[in-house]
C-alpha cells in the first residue's frame, strides 16, 4: 500500500508532451520580473533534514509545477507576489508542506532561508485525497 501511495502521489506530477514534427519545442513560460532566489535548506517539524529527495514548488499564480532535488544549499528562485506551496513525499510515502504563508517570512534580501515541512499524517489512496493535503 504505501509504493502505491507513491505512485499516486508522482504520477499526477509529471507533464509530458508529444512532438509531431521536427524542430524546436518550448514549453516554458516567460518569468515575472518579481522572482527571488535565495539558497534553501529543507528540514521536517523535528530538525532533521531533507537531502536528495524529489520537492514540487507550486506557483499557484501561474498554475505551474517545478521539481526539484531538494538538497542543502539547492537554489530555489520562486514569485514573491505568487502563492507558493512546496511540498514532497517522504521517504515513509506522507506528504510533508510548506505552505504559502511560510514563504512570507523570507525577508526581501535574504540570500539563504532554511524550508521547515509540517508532515501530513494522512493516509493518501486517490489524486483527491493529495488535493485536498495540498488546498488545490
Amino acid at each position: 500500500a504505501d509504493k502505491a501511495t507513491g505512485e499516486v502521489i508522482r504520477q499526477k506530477v509529471v507533464n509530458r508532451f508529444r512532438a509531431t514534427s521536427f524542430g524546436i519545442w518550448n514549453c516554458d513560460r516567460p518569468l515575472p520580473p518579481m522572482m527571488a532566489s535565495v539558497k534553501a535548506n529543507f528540514k521536517d517539524q523535528d530538525g532533521n533534514s531533507y537531502e536528495y529527495q524529489t520537492a514540487y514548488l507550486v506557483d499557484k499564480s501561474r498554475n505551474t509545477v517545478v521539481q526539484f532535488l531538494a538538497q542543502k544549499g539547492a537554489k530555489l528562485v520562486f514569485n514573491r507576489n505568487s502563492q507558493n506551496l512546496l511540498w514532497l513525499v517522504t521517504k515513509d510515502n506522507k506528504i510533508a508542506v510548506c505552505r504559502p504563508e511560510d514563504f512570507n517570512n523570507i525577508e526581501a534580501k535574504a540570500s539563504s532561508y532554511t524550508f521547515v515541512f509540517q508532515k501530513i499524517d494522512k493516509g493518501i489512496n486517490s489524486e483527491k485525497d493529495v488535493r485536498e493535503i495540498l488546498q488545490l
